[in-house]
């Protein structure tokens, strides 16, 4: 899809219910401002669901700012996540994006939930400026988790200027937490 505003894979309710996008194989190329590769969002601030955008497979390319790999947001009371794992035949997915102010895995609440953007598996590049690899934003009362916990050969690479790795950002009561664990890699090459 190449137009602004597009999605690959859309999972969005205003209702009571859970949104999820889920990516186990093939190809989704977005050429588009504002896009995503996988999107799961709840508006309903009376939702006590989750907003799940899950990859274990496949690939994701953004070419244009302000885009995201994987996003999942939710205004609601549950939690937001983002995450790439391993699928059950050993697969792994690859994010790459290209624009700024882009990011590889994104999730965001406002009120009580979590906001986590977690990394088990795969590949995951972001090039322009001011694009993280994984980000997690909490405004309300929850916390912000930026988790990267994969073996040998799993890497989160930024090459843009004020460009993060692991970001996790809480600008309400919650806590900010970046960990790193496991063999994975993380490199950033932009000042």
């Amino acid at each position: 899809t190449t137009g602004s505003g597009s999605r690959g894979l859309y999972a969005y309710t205003t209702g009571l219910g859970a949104a999820t996008a889920r990516m186990e194989a093939g190809t989704v190329t977005i050429g588009g401002e504002d896009a995503a590769g996988l999107r799961a969002e709840i508006r309903n601030r009376a939702s006590e669901e989750n907003a799940t955008a899950r990859m274990t497979g496949g690939d994701v390319t953004t070419s244009e700012r302000n885009a995201y790999g994987l996003y999942a947001s939710t205004n609601g009371r549950g939690e937001a996540i983002a995450e790439m794992e391993a699928g059950e035949n050993g697969t792994s997915g690859t994010v790459e994006t290209s624009g700024e102010d882009s990011y590889g895995l994104y999730a965001s609440t406002t009120r009580r939930g979590a906001a986590i953007a977690t990394m088990a598996a795969g590949e995951n590049g972001t090039s322009g400026n001011n694009s993280h690899g994984l980000y997690a934003r909490a405004t309300g009362t929850g916390e912000a988790i930026a988790t990267m916990d994969a073996g040998e050969g799993y890497t989160v690479s930024t090459s843009g200027n004020n460009s993060h790795g692991l970001y996790a950002f809480a600008e309400g009561a919650g806590a900010a937490t970046a960990t790193m664990r496991g063999d994975g890699e993380i490199s950033t090459g932009g000042e």
